[in-house]
């Protein structure tokens, strides 16, 4: 997927990360950016939204 906003971004990565069953998770998140400090954040809160699927 390409997203030209940071939030786009986020979003469609938690739309997947929510259709995988709870079994795949953690699974391994991938965010290629140009912008280190982005791809960052989008990981974290990608993580953070398997920590919390992982944890219901």
């Amino acid at each position: 997927m390409a997203h030209s906003q940071e939030r786009e971004a986020a979003l469609s990565g938690e739309s997947i990360l929510r259709n995988l069953e709870r079994v795949a998770l953690p699974t391994a998140v991938w965010i290629r950016c140009a912008d280190l400090a982005v791809a960052l954040r989008i990981t974290g809160y990608l993580n953070g939204v398997q920590e919390e699927m992982i944890a219901a």
